[in-house]
């Protein structure tokens, strides 16, 4: 399930990011390449408790032609650095979109591969961005052997 993400108030440096794109798209829209997308890299480290900590930003290579909108999202991280805090770790998706700098995510705490299918009315752009994020227990504070996602992947599947 989508939920919308208010990216300004919740993840405010996710909104100077995502102002500085178009400088960067401007350069890879003159190569005119498409993009293969899919990414892979390391997940969040929960030094700290109770808090959304991120992974790293999955992104699209090159630009995607405008209009170009997501259809279905594949994803897989491993669990297995989680160790006791195992049942008390939460892990979601952010999904940001760089066309209308809107943000929507999606619980994968119960999942660790899956295909989620985009619905048509949230209109969820190719060239966004997205980012693994963990929350371990609920008690905020410096965690004693902290849990971590060894490996996140992703694919969009896109339409044009």
């Amino acid at each position: 399930m989508f939920i919308q993400h208010n990216l300004s108030v919740e993840d405010p440096r996710f909104v100077e990011a995502l102002e500085a794109i178009p400088a960067a798209v401007e350069k890879t829209a003159s190569l005119g390449l498409r993009a293969r997308w899919a990414a892979e890299g390391p997940g969040p480290v929960a030094l700290t408790g109770g808090e959304w900590v991120n992974g790293v930003v999955l992104a699209p290579l090159y630009q995607i032609s405008l209009g170009s909108q997501v259809r279905a999202l594949e994803c897989a991280w491993s669990q297995e650095k989680l160790g006791e805090w195992l049942g008390h770790t939460e892990v979601r998706i952010l999904l940001m979109d760089s066309e209308t700098k809107s943000g929507w995510t999606i619980d994968v705490t119960h999942r660790q591969s899956s295909v989620t299918i985009v619905p048509t009315n949230i209109r969820l752009s190719a060239n966004c961005f997205v980012v693994f994020q963990m929350k371990a227990g609920d008690r905020v504070g410096k965690l004693y052997r902290p849990p971590y996602i060894k490996t996140a992947r992703v694919n969009l599947l896109y339409q044009c």
